[in-house]
């Protein structure tokens, strides 16, 4: 694992569409970032593994970036995806506070993006977090401790897990606080149920974003927060993306995020600050 100042920088969303997983592996052999995890339900997904396996040759981390929350699951699952699609997440949320989705369904929802993964990318993923954080909702992360400790058993391979959290005295110094408490509500005691199963995690979480930056200059303000109080075993996220066609409600902050991250001014950020790119 890593030390402070040590820092992992995760891009979310690869295989998304063309547009993100492009800025990802651009990002990625410019050494601006740690690694990405992977949306094994989306139709890029096999295209888009064999362009970034030179990529995790050269040391960058891959993961499984569990979605629950959009596009087509890979499973019959009526509870979770009632038309064939998944739902958004604040449905998703819902119905599992008033218990309305179906666990059988999430557990082998999760199994087969966990195989889709293996199955394409021909190893376990080197990380798992989750699309909008579900993987860390208790409801889901009951279940896909159990999933996750099957695959162990049968490939003797780890995957290091994403929990959502991070000191109360380090989110309250941060924008978009509101997002982050409520997301440390939800996801309290990732870490520890880890453990449980002999999974790490990071420790020191940000990155949290509403999305409004259309801007690198905004964008740059925005991460130069997330260098606040950083954890001992810090993960930073982000969302790039270079121009593109594809519908994607967040596109404008995407194409801000890829603009500083690619920039001259975000290896100056990092190197004034002491953090290196783990």
């Amino acid at each position: 694992m890593w030390t402070f100042p040590e820092t992992f920088i995760c891009a979310d969303d690869y295989a998304l569409h063309e547009g993100v997983s492009v800025a990802i592996r651009t990002l990625l052999a410019q050494k601006r970032i740690s690694g990405t995890s992977a949306m094994v339900n989306m139709p890029r997904w096999p295209q888009d593994a064999e362009l970034l396996k030179p990529l995790a040759n050269q040391g960058a981390q891959v993961g499984l970036h569990l979605n629950l929350t959009e596009g087509v699951p890979l499973t019959k699952c009526p509870s979770l995806a009632p038309d064939g699609v998944f739902q958004p997440i604040e449905t998703q949320l819902k119905h599992i506070l008033k218990g309305k989705l179906n666990t059988d369904e999430i557990a082998a929802e999760l199994a087969a993006q966990l195989q889709r993964f293996i199955d394409v990318w021909g190893a376990m993923p080197d990380f798992i977090d989750g699309h909008q954080h579900i993987h860390a909702v208790s409801l889901v992360r009951i279940e896909l401790m159990d999933v996750v400790k099957s695959y162990i058993d049968i490939h003797g391979t780890v995957p290091w897990m994403r929990a959502p959290v991070d000191q109360f005295n380090s989110i309250i110094k941060r924008p978009n606080f509101i997002k982050a408490f409520v997301l440390n509500v939800l996801g309290h005691g990732t870490s520890r149920h880890a453990s449980v199963y002999e999974i790490k995690t990071n420790q020191g979480f940000s990155g949290i974003s509403v999305f409004k930056h259309t801007t690198a200059a905004a964008y740059r303000t925005e991460f130069l927060s997330t260098l606040t109080q950083l954890g001992p075993v810090p993960l930073i996220m982000c969302h790039p993306s270079v121009a593109t066609s594809a519908i994607d409600a967040i596109l404008p902050a995407r194409l801000a995020e890829y603009a500083y991250l690619s920039s001259d001014e975000f290896v100056k950020d990092l190197a004034q600050r002491g953090v290196r790119v783990v």
